[in-house]
C-alpha cells in the first residue's frame, strides 16, 4: 500500500467524523482498491553486473 492510500484514508475518516485506526485502516484499503497493482521490478536485472556484463568482485 502507498503512502497516498494512507492519506486518502485519513482525509476520508476525518471528513466522516470517524478517526480512528479501523477507520482509516478501511478507507486507505477503499482507495487502493481503485488502483491497478503495480508492476513488479526483478531485483536481478538492477544488480550493476547484469547491466555490464561483469559480475562485480570483493576486493
Amino acid at each position: 500500500m502507498h503512502h497516498n492510500h494512507a492519506a486518502a484514508g485519513t482525509a476520508a475518516a476525518l471528513r466522516a467524523r470517524a478517526p480512528t485506526s479501523d477507520a482509516v485502516a478501511l478507507q486507505a484499503r477503499r482507495a487502493a482498491e481503485h488502483e491497478p497493482p503495480s508492476p513488479v521490478v526483478s531485483l536481478t536485472a538492477r544488480r550493476p553486473g547484469a547491466l555490464t556484463g561483469r559480475a562485480i568482485r570483493a576486493r
